[in-house]
């Protein structure tokens, strides 16, 4: 390899540095302050609602996302060693901070803080071997490469998390994660050097006012979306509350970036068609996505009744279906980059796909050798949306605004994308249960039924209206999908395009403030 990793030590091979950088990006994307995958025992635990566990973890959604315009200027600030140093040591504090605490305040908190300087060091992480990855400076390959990893890392996080609870206890994946993020401290004090690659810039002309009111709005956000079925909506006072706040703190969040020079995020960024249009991918792409932890994770575990860890060991499928798409993006970007129509139609095929097959599988007498082909194209179709849509989004916007472009997409997908997704799928099939609940009962014979406990009718019952409500949804959104490719399929999307990173005797010319 002719690109050398200019932050390691110069007897440091380049091979083990490039290992040692994807071992970090591994670490950071493996560590949380929530899995998701472990709610049984933390709620067991600790006496938590699981919507509490639920806010937690979009809170680390928003702080990997409220971050995303501040990536480039902590790189240009400070050294890579110290951004490395820094990031490990707080995400090692904040996971231990969050194993150890009962108070829901602090994990949200802890939550919060964990998502961004997560996101910070696996940006560093990354940037530092760009060259590595794509020599050319594509895009597409790059972006191919790190949203696969870390696609595989939410798969692998969950995997590893359940067997160790399984085979030992709960809290051993934060103890593994935090003795790896030691581990990863002492490596950065022994195979990188203090290095600076491009001139120093100081963290001046920054909105932090912005920064606050646009984490505001988006916590307040999640904390409906979390809490609102709950609560039930609007018959709560505190949904009620947070409901205005988010009235009063939207208009704040617009008048802070159409009166602020130097605002968080520039108005022009809501200008750029191909990151409108890139937005618009992503929502779509959250209600497919989403369907599987409100519907299927009840329809595995109630009616097919399978254990945690062979719920969790489909997983396996969902990360070769995200493997197989990651050579299809590279053979795609390098040798075909074709027209983007059928990159984005592919790829909600491959979902709609996963929800028709998913449609005939649902009854009581389904296996679970039967959702290993859904699994597999779910992950495929997840990756191969998520790298067009990274790289349509480039199309016109300039290097500087890159960030804050990656910011307005990142609400897509993490802030508001998905937790609305889910509250919408979960109320939705909270309504429909309890529709078919009184269908069923409106049509019992109580002769039939009388010799049964009342416990174990509604049981049946509940069970039946659980497997309807979930093949009218998985019905709903196949007829959906199918329209949104064909809908795809006749977009008039811009022609296909090579975007190249800048090199960094570029970059050192680029003006990221103003004074």
């Amino acid at each position: 390899m002719n690109n050398r990793i200019a932050a390691l030590k110069p007897w440091v091979p380049n091979n083990a540095g490039l290992l040692l950088y994807l071992l970090f990006v591994f670490t950071f994307q493996f560590s949380n302050g929530v899995y998701m995958s472990l709610l049984g025992e933390i709620i067991g635990a600790n006496q938590f609602y699981r919507e509490d566990l639920s806010y937690a973890f979009q809170a680390s959604m928003v702080g990997m996302c409220v971050v995303f315009p501040l990536l480039f200027r902590f790189k240009f600030r400070y050294l890579s060693q110290e951004i490395l140093l820094v990031t490990s040591a707080v995400t090692l504090v904040l996971i231990l901070v969050s194993v150890y605490t009962s108070s829901i305040p602090v994990l949200v908190v802890a939550g919060f803080f964990i998502g961004a300087f997560k996101m910070v060091g696996t940006f560093e992480s990354f940037s530092s071997i760009q060259l590595i990855i794509t020599p050319s400076r594509d895009f597409g390959i790059f972006f191919s490469v790190v949203y696969t990893v870390v696609l595989l890392s939410v798969q692998l996080s969950g995997l590893m998390a359940v067997y160790l609870a399984d085979h030992y206890n709960w809290q051993l994946m934060y103890y593994i994660m935090s003795g790896m993020l030691g581990v990863q401290i002492l490596l950065v004090l022994v195979f990188l050097r203090p290095i600076r690659v491009i001139r120093k810039l100081p963290l001046v002309g920054i909105d932090w006012k912005g920064m606050a009111l646009w984490s505001m709005l988006l916590m307040t956000i999640a904390f409906v979306a979390a809490y609102g079925q709950l609560e039930d909506w609007l018959a709560s006072e505190k949904i009620v509350y947070a409901t205005v706040l988010i009235g009063l703190l939207a208009p704040l969040v617009y008048l802070r970036t159409v009166s602020t020079r130097r605002a968080y995020i520039l108005p022009v960024c809501f200008k750029f068609r191909n990151v409108n249009i890139s937005v618009v991918m992503i929502l779509l792409l959250q209600i497919f996505l989403n369907t599987s932890n409100s519907i299927l994770s009840p329809f595995t575990a109630a009616i097919m009744k399978l254990d945690r860890v062979n719920t969790i060991n489909l997983n396996w499928w969902v990360a070769a279906g995200i493997l197989l798409a990651a050579v299809f993006s590279l053979i795609w970007f390098t040798k075909i980059n074709g027209p983007f129509r059928w990159l984005f139609a592919l790829g909600f095929t491959s979902l709609t796909l996963y929800h028709g097959l998913l449609f005939f599988c649902f009854s009581s007498a389904a296996g679970k050798e039967i959702l290993g082909l859904p699994y597999m194209l779910r992950g495929f179709g997840n990756l191969i949306v998520y790298v067009g849509v990274a790289k349509y989004m480039m199309k016109d916007v300039s290097f500087p605004l890159f960030p804050q472009a990656l910011f307005i997409v990142g609400l897509a997908r993490n802030a508001i994308g998905g937790t609305m997704a889910g509250a919408a799928i979960g109320d939705l099939e909270h309504h429909k249960v309890t529709d078919y609940l009184l269908k069923l009962a409106a049509k019992t014979d109580a002769v039939q039924t009388g010799h049964m406990p009342a416990g174990a009718l509604y049981g049946k019952f509940y069970l039946q209206s659980l497997l309807l409500a979930g093949r009218d949804i998985f019905g709903l959104v196949t007829v959906m999908g199918m329209v949104i490719v064909v809908g795809i399929i006749f977009y008039h999307f811009q022609q296909p395009f090579v975007r190249r990173m800048p090199g960094w005797n570029y970059v050192r010319k680029m003006k990221f403030y103003q004074k």
